[in-house]
């Protein structure tokens, strides 16, 4: 199957208060013969197949799945799903944030297991129903959890949290090295990674064109193709989603946050934090604060225009 490259490109982010989204009930996988736009976000995704099948497709390698069979995609990998069948296909998805899982590691500790997450030879793809002896009933164990809400359900969601990362990356410490060149769409990632690593300092195009091996014009040209907006408007985006984690856990002024993250002026700022969520950054946090459980998820869209919060909760998938 051909995939024509798009322009529909979308991030949904944390809520705060877990380390998770969980999207549950009757969510369907899109049903096309053509495929669909590729998606990628800044949290680890576990999909669990309910029934139906359909196929997952990462970066240019297709995946068959079925009931109960689990998908898992790293970090900032190009990827989407599509069934042609007839028979509907339902999933349920976990998404995890791992530097939030990773934060009670000590630094040295946690940029180790972060980079095995991170790292071109993640595992990305699918852990069959009859191999996933310990992922599958971790992974249901929390669509459970999430659903009853039973007492002391958050600690128990956080605990199953950790095992499920160290689960992966077990996973990943099995993936060989490869010798194969990397795709258009694998290779910008390390420009997305470094853009994640790197929020807070100056980033220079040049430096990002050169770590995917391109000239500047080129790396420009197949930034925006992919990703939807340019680098320029992408960091910006990624730092105000850096502030709301800031802003939230309350150590920090506005003013602190908006120097942390690397932004020159208040001003600057101010104007970015409206641009990105719709709201002043007070206005943000008041509603993060006042929000029922699970509080509303910053959802930054791939156009250039105003992706307010919603405290609805998390939005529904790309899928």
């Amino acid at each position: 199957m051909q995939k024509e490259i798009g322009v529909e490109y979308k991030h949904y982010y944390m809520p705060y208060k877990l380390p998770l989204v969980a999207e549950i009930g009757n969510t369907y996988t899109e049903k096309t013969t053509t495929g669909s736009a590729y998606i990628f976000h800044n949290y680890l995704e576990l999909g669990y197949c309910h029934e139906g099948s359909g196929v997952l497709v990462v970066d240019d390698t297709e995946y068959p799945f079925r009931c109960g069979d689990i998908s898992i995609v790293s970090p900032f990998v190009m990827h989407y799903n599509y069934t042609s069948s007839s028979e509907p296909c339902r999933c349920e998805y976990l998404k995890m944030d791992v530097d939030r899982i990773l934060s009670g590691f000590s630094d040295a500790h946690t940029l180790g297991l972060r980079e095995s997450l991170f790292s071109a030879r993640s595992f990305n793809g699918l852990v069959k129903s009859e191999q996933s002896s310990m992922i599958q009933p971790l992974v249901k164990n929390i669509l459970a959890e999430v659903q009853t809400k039973d007492r002391f359900y958050e600690a128990s969601i956080r605990g199953y949290c950790m095992t499920l990362l160290m689960a992966c990356l077990r996973l990943n410490a099995a993936v060989p090295p490869s010798d194969q060149p990397l795709s258009s769409k694998m290779i910008i990632r390390r420009a997305i990674i470094y853009i994640d690593e790197h929020y807070n300092e100056e980033i220079r195009l040049l430096d990002l064109a050169a770590l995917c091996d391109m000239s500047e014009t080129h790396f420009c040209r197949l930034f925006r193709e992919l990703i939807g907006s340019t680098p320029h408007n992408y960091i910006n985006r990624i730092r105000i989603h850096k502030a709301c984690s800031l802003l939230y856990a309350g150590r920090l002024s506005i003013a602190q946050v908006a120097q942390r993250i690397g932004f020159g002026t208040l001003s600057s700022f101010n104007r970015n934090f409206l641009h990105v969520t719709g709201f002043s950054p007070s206005q943000w946090l008041q509603l993060m604060k006042t929000g029922d459980d699970n509080p509303a998820v910053l959802h930054i869209d791939s156009n250039e225009s105003p992706g307010p919060c919603a405290a609805q909760g998390p939005a529904p998938p790309p899928k």
